[in-house]
């Protein structure tokens, strides 16, 4: 009886070891998106995509999942695509409702257009497990009365990571 007490001590105190921070998954699903970016590999970037946001977000209608396959293909056929896409840990999780959520700094350099832009933004990162898996919406485009679609307790605070678009003139 005793060795069996001391095993679920073990255990109990084991699992709780191995429960991974939020934000170190956050930044791990992240870099795995960065990956998926990098080597236009639509159907991974699919999957680590809200596509329920993004349908929120788009026209009646709209597939996601398509759109990007042919997005991705259309890149592909031009040699256009990603030289860096760099994720930062984000700082702070939010909750809303069941699901937490993180802003995910990042900043990208891309070839698209024959022209050469380096983009430092923000992944919205969406999670309905308690922080074990995250998914994930470009903030590119998003304003607060948009971020509120996909996230309804956002009150516009806090602000996002900052967004800059500069081309860089082939540098």
């Amino acid at each position: 009886m005793r060795n069996a007490i001391l095993l679920f001590t073990f255990l109990s105190g084991s699992a709780g070891a191995l429960a991974q921070d939020p934000l170190d998954t956050a930044l791990r699903d992240a870099r795995r998106l960065a990956v998926c970016m990098k080597e236009l590999d639509a159907p991974c970037v699919i999957a680590l995509s809200d596509v329920k946001s993004y349908q929120l977000l788009g026209a009646p209608g709209f597939d996601f999942a398509n759109a990007q396959m042919r997005y991705f293909d259309e890149l592909r056929d031009h040699g256009w695509g990603w030289s860096r896409f760099d994720v930062t840990a984000p700082r702070q999780l939010f909750h809303d409702g069941t699901r937490l959520y993180a802003f995910v700094p990042y900043v990208s350099r891309s070839n698209f257009g024959g022209h050469i832009h380096t983009k430092q933004t923000f992944e919205v990162a969406l999670s309905a497990d308690r922080g074990e898996t995250w998914m994930f919406v470009d903030g590119i485009h998003l304003t607060p009365a948009r971020m509120r679609v996909i996230i309804p307790s956002y009150s516009g605070e806090p602000l996002p990571p900052t967004r800059e678009l500069e081309p860089t003139g082939g540098r």
